[in-house]
Parts: C-alpha cells; sequence; structure tokens
C-alpha cells in the first residue's frame, strides 16, 4: 500500500472471504491476482496442510498467479512437504 500497489487481504472477514477450511472461496480469492503471499493457519506440520497449500497454488497458477511465497519453518518435515507443493504448481506452470 505504501507503494500504491493494490493489497487483498486473505481473511474470513475480508472481501471476499478466504478460508483454508473452505475451497468454494480460495478462486474467487485469487481473481486478478498476480502475487500472493502464502501463511497457512494453523501450521504447516498439521495433517493435510501440504495437500491444502499445493492444491492452492495449482489453483493459483492456473489462474494466472505469476509469484507465489510461501512463510514456512526451515526443516520442519510438514514446511518442506508444502515449499515442494508450491515449487510443483510452479513448474507445472513453466513446463
Amino acid at each position: 500500500r505504501a507503494l500504491d500497489r493494490p493489497v487483498r487481504i486473505g481473511s474470513r472477514a475480508g472481501d471476499p472471504p478466504f478460508d483454508w477450511t473452505d475451497r468454494a472461496t480460495w478462486p474467487g480469492s485469487l481473481a486478478g491476482v498476480r502475487a500472493a503471499y502464502l501463511t497457512y493457519q494453523p501450521d504447516l506440520a498439521f495433517p493435510g496442510a501440504a495437500e491444502a497449500v499445493g492444491e492452492l497454488a495449482a489453483l493459483a497458477a492456473a489462474g494466472g498467479v505469476r509469484r507465489l511465497v510461501l512463510l514456512s519453518g526451515r526443516g520442519e518435515d510438514g514446511a518442506q512437504a508444502a515449499e515442494k507443493a508450491v515449487a510443483a504448481a510452479d513448474e507445472r506452470l513453466h513446463a
């Protein structure tokens, strides 16, 4: 915002809303977005986190998002799995 760039905050109370547990909210949150900073709640170590992050990353890449950044924990198994899922979406995009 300080650079006068549009910013959309993804949250359940946002407009449009975003909720990791409600995949129906994902497409609207990504519409028109070129870059996204992902943080997974509650934690990348939770069962299913890497799969959810990977699904969102694939949806983002297919929808035209060109840059994805994932907040991750260095060396954690769950974090590494999520990082690989984001990288796989990026590889499919640039294949």
